[in-house]
């Protein structure tokens, strides 16, 4: 085939001297050929370069930078790239070619011109340097790059393809943080792990609470408020139609080709609602904010994190946050303290790099299949995965650097945000949870942990709880965990108890006005479409109905398939989607006491923290408890109704939760009968409960040692 089209591109070359057809024209298959001799696989190589190299050099006596800049750039660009492949003359001299080239390219392609074909050249740019090992150099182009990202994310149009444009660009961060560690930047190198990491989210969380100065009316700032709410709402609605459009996952390449599904009338109607709803926010602005606060703008740019601030996150002096970054088959830690100049950089060997990868798949792949097997094989392949995390080389560390560090925060990336690492098992038979009385929380990056630490809730305001209690009526135990809770909160408890938990009845006014929120119910990651990963309320669950031919052609998705094989009614639930369009402003705590609601889309490349957790952050709750797996509706309970009652006690979401988690993996069968004795409900309905729990174990058993039972909750936030 590409002899065909040289062949073809030479006849047209014959053709257009003939009849002298203008020099644009000739100049343009000039480069055509130039880019299929780059590629040619027939013949000689090096020979071919050299064609190459002799087409693209014929066209610039066209395209000069003065009268062509652009195309001008480019053929500079298409050089630079052919001449890191040369295989005849002096290597160094094909070399300082190809950099003066791609430097050439980058006069006219900048960030604040041509985002999009600057990131292009700079990153190959730096990736030339990269492997001729001049890391400076290579930081400096990477950096150019990073700059054309986020000018791209700037102007991009909404948040799925801002997510696209860190996907595709993630190569960039990676190589910046490799060459940061090359030059022993162990300080650049952090800040560039941050700097691309849940990037999204950050500029959402960033803008969201950005507000005019000045005496603007409070009407003006309400709708301000809901107009952006409603942008969200509208964008992630938008997005949705664009995955089922095009399948999830899949991206246009750098150069465009790509072929999208019809747009439907929905996606069309939504299209028109998002400008409408844009259109509104700009009239608001120049109407009644510019005049008052000329200064104003709604779309701030958000500052990349320093390792000063990064430091300045943690809460007090014993506090030690390890964060990790997967790069291109390689693994770093950092570990940061107060304390120190610089973070501890932990480098994984690529074979410990590879098992850890085989054992996580193990892990998730036995957890995919539902087939009981996870369930047993969970203690092994804990213990696997701490061995591979080289969790106890991390905590020596630890102790070295703070002797009496009693916090550890754990920023994962990607993969890793899918284990429990708070329940990792270490050589003594602690786990990690039992080495910081202070709690062990997450944070999907440290910018977010920032900036939920500014959501903090004055903690002497009146503690108002509401709840969703077991909306599908098909969950035992979930109602005896509510009543336990609400009742420490008597009289500002307002419940939803099963077929009252509606969508309708799950009000604004309802949650806006919670302090603690609680969802007991059921809840579902979706692995196909993240932003349908819900919460189920009453009515949602229907018999099965078949949608396969829908979702193929690209129309709206309303039912889709649960676990005990009925479907999912996702107009009766409470989806990702629309859980960003809510106003948390007044929770300082969401528990999410129900199953898969901490899974995040692990396939994102760009690490874009998707899951239920970053809806409720979004929202601006603070804080938020969630589940890793498919959890236990008994030992769940038990749970539960421990954590609050330390929550009474401790101000500390994550030290309460880590207290309950040690004392259910602990309790025996007498300890929790005494402790059930003491709970606050009907004589009957307290025996019932602790009766089917547990009368049947042997004395002295301890029925939920396994992390099975205990572990899959984890404190994400403040």
């Amino acid at each position: 085939n590409i002899e065909l089209a040289i062949a073809a591109f030479e006849k047209a070359l014959t053709i257009f001297v003939e009849i002298n057809i203008p020099p644009i024209q000739w100049a343009t298959i000039q480069n055509n050929l130039g880019v299929f001799y780059q590629e040619r696989i027939e013949g000689d190589r090096g020979q071919n370069i050299e064609l190459a190299i002799a087409a693209f050099e014929k066209v610039l006596t066209i395209f000069t930078q003065t009268n062509f800049p652009v195309q001008w750039a480019g053929i500079q660009n298409n050089l630079g790239n052919v001449y890191t492949k040369r295989i005849r003359g002096d290597n160094r001299q094909n070399i300082k070619n190809a950099i003066t080239a791609y430097q050439q390219a980058l006069i006219i392609r900048t960030p604040q011109i041509d985002p999009t074909e600057c990131l292009k050249t700079a990153r190959s740019l730096g990736n030339l340097y990269l492997n001729q090992g001049n890391s400076q150099a290579a930081i400096e182009s990477y950096l150019l790059a990073i700059e054309a990202v986020e000018q791209s994310r700037k102007w991009a149009d909404n948040d799925k393809n801002k997510q696209e444009i860190i996907s595709n660009a993630i190569e960039v961060y990676q190589n910046i943080v490799q060459a940061c560690l090359n030059l022993g930047q162990i300080n650049k190198a952090i800040e560039y792990v941050e700097r691309g990491k849940a990037r999204n989210l950050v500029d959402l969380l960033a803008t969201r609470d950005l507000y005019p100065k000045g005496n603007i009316p409070q009407e003006v700032i309400d709708r301000l408020d809901a107009l952006r709410q409603a942008a969200i709402v509208e964008e992630r609605r938008l997005n949705q139609q664009r995955d089922r459009r095009n399948g999830f996952g899949g991206f246009s390449m750098g150069d465009n080709r790509s072929l999208g599904g019809i747009v439907g009338n929905d996606e069309a109607l939504n299209r028109d609602r998002l400008n409408q709803i844009r259109q509104e926010l700009d009239n608001l602005v120049k109407e009644h904010i510019q005049p008052v606060d000329p200064s104003f703008q709604l779309t701030q740019k958000v500052e990349p994190i320093s390792f000063e601030k990064i430091k300045e996150a943690l809460p007090t002096e014993q506090t030690v946050l390890v964060e990790w970054f997967i790069g291109n088959g390689t693994l770093s830690a950092f570990i940061v303290t107060r304390q120190q100049e610089k973070p501890f950089h932990l480098d994984y060997t690529g074979e410990q790099f590879q098992a850890l990868g085989e054992v996580v798949d193990r892990y998730y792949d036995s957890y995919r299949k539902r087939d009981g097997q996870w369930h047993s094989s969970l203690p092994s392949l804990l213990t696997q995965l701490a061995q591979n995390l080289q969790l106890e080389t991390i905590i020596e560390q630890i102790k070295q650097l703070v002797p009496n560090c009693d916090r550890l925060i754990l920023v994962p990336h990607r993969w890793l945000h899918l284990l429990p690492i708070h329940a990792l098992p270490l050589a003594d038979g602690k786990c990690l949870l039992d080495l910081f009385p202070n709690g062990v929380s997450y944070a999907p990056s440290v910018q977010l942990l920032e900036l939920t630490q500014k959501q903090a809730r004055n903690d002497k305001e009146d503690k108002k709880f509401f709840a969703v209690q077991n909306p599908t009526r098909d969950l035992k135990f979930t109602d005896i965990e509510v009543k336990s809770i609400r009742s420490q909160f008597q009289p500002n408890d307002d419940v939803l108890e099963q077929q009252e938990a509606t969508k309708l009845a799950l009000t604004k006014e309802r949650l806006g006005e919670a302090n603690l929120t609680h969802f007991s119910c059921h809840g579902q990651f979706n692995f196909e479409h993240p932003e349908l990963s819900s919460l189920l309320l009453a009515d949602s669950k229907v018999d099965e109905v078949e949608e396969k031919d829908k979702e193929d052609k690209g129309e709206k998705i309303r039912f889709l398939p649960n676990r005990d094989g009925k479907s999912i009614d996702l107009e009766k639930c409470l989806t990702l989607g629309e859980i960003f369009g809510l106003d948390l402003r007044n929770c300082r705590l969401v528990t999410l006491s129900a199953c898969e609601t901490g899974i995040t889309d692990f396939r994102s490349l760009s690490d874009e923290y998707i899951g239920l957790p970053s809806g409720f952050l979004y929202a601006g709750s603070p804080s938020v408890v969630s589940s890793l797996w498919a959890v236990n509706d008994l030992s769940t309970s038990f749970l539960m109704i421990k954590f609050y009652q330390n929550l009474q006690e401790i101000d500390s979401v994550p030290v309460a939760l880590n207290q309950a988690q040690l004392w259910l993996r602990s309790a025996t069968k007498e300890e929790l009968y005494s402790w059930g004795e003491s709970l606050p409900l009907p004589l009957y309905e307290k025996r019932s409960y602790l009766d089917s729990a547990l009368r049947k174990l042997p004395p002295n058993s301890v029925p939920y040692a396994s992390p099975f039972y205990w572990a899959a909750f984890c404190a994400v936030g403040q």
